[in-house]
């Protein structure tokens, strides 16, 4: 997911939701492209991260 993408999904009306992802590298990488959401197997875990980060 690159933020080029997801901006041409914005763009087209879309809503873009990466699924499956686990860790704090890739969630940095969703957050820099500016993803709407992110599902994870651990939603606790990245609750915590995005709290310690003040993105939620």
């Amino acid at each position: 997911m690159t933020p080029a993408k997801v901006a041409a999904a914005h763009q087209a009306g879309l809503q873009v939701v990466p699924w499956t992802v686990n860790n704090p590298a890739d969630w940095d990488r969703m957050i820099e492209a500016k993803v709407d959401a992110i599902i994870s197997d651990d939603p606790a875990e990245l609750i915590a991260y995005l709290k310690s980060r003040h993105l939620r």
